[in-house]
């Protein structure tokens, strides 16, 4: 079971009535790869899989272009793995 971060810290200013319920709402969202808090409790983080490269780069041009309208500057990785089959190398 992974560690618990403990209360989520928010930046300065930040609307705790408005952030809050949609917080709790996103953190409680039944689905196979739901969101959590990182490590130190400054983010929350989401793991998706997907079949090919290629639909993986889709959604993250997706993610990216609005993430320019709502001018918001995520930090994601994209972490490829590849499983070989029996006898390959």
């Amino acid at each position: 079971m992974p560690e618990d971060p403990g209360p989520p810290r928010f930046a300065q200013g930040v609307n705790y009535e408005e952030v809050i319920p949609e917080l709790t709402k996103l953190l409680n969202e039944p689905s196979e790869s739901s969101w959590s808090l990182t490590k130190d409790a400054n983010g929350i983080q989401k793991k998706y899989r997907f079949k090919t490269f290629r639909t993986t780069w889709a959604f993250m041009n997706s993610v990216a272009e609005q993430c320019m309208t709502e001018r918001h500057h995520p930090e994601w990785k994209n972490v490829r793995i590849i499983q070989a089959s029996e006898g390959t190398c």
